[in-house]
C-alpha cells in the first residue's frame, strides 16, 4: 500500500503528492485530502524512454512503430494555440484524439 493516503489524511497542513509510476491514482489522492497533486519529472521521464524505445526499434529493426501514436505538427500546432483558452484549469490542454492515431 502505497503511503501518501495515510499521509495527507494524517496531516493538519496542506500536503502536496508527486503522482506518478506506483502512486494512487489521482481521484484517491484528492479523496484522500490532498492539496496538490503533481506529474513532476514522471511525463518527461515518460517522454524519454519513448525516445530510447523508439530509437532503439530504429536501429535494431529498422522500423517505427513505436511512434505511431505521436501527434502531427497540426495537433501540436492547435494545442499549444488553444492552451489555456476557455474555463477551468485545464481549459484547451488536451486535444482530441488525432483520428488514426491511437483514437478509434
Amino acid at each position: 500500500m502505497h503511503p501518501a493516503p495515510t499521509l495527507v489524511g494524517s496531516q493538519s497542513l496542506p500536503v502536496n503528492v508527486l503522482a506518478g509510476p506506483g502512486a494512487p491514482a489521482v481521484s484517491e489522492l484528492a479523496e484522500a485530502g490532498a492539496a496538490r497533486i503533481s506529474a513532476g519529472s514522471s511525463i518527461a521521464e515518460a517522454a524519454y524512454g519513448l525516445v530510447h524505445r523508439a530509437t532503439r526499434e530504429l536501429l535494431e529493426k529498422g522500423t517505427t512503430t513505436a511512434l505511431e501514436d505521436g501527434f502531427d505538427y497540426a495537433t501540436l500546432n492547435a494545442l499549444l494555440l488553444t492552451a489555456g483558452r476557455g474555463s477551468g484549469a485545464t481549459a484547451g490542454l488536451l486535444p482530441p484524439e488525432p483520428a488514426g492515431r491511437g483514437g478509434e
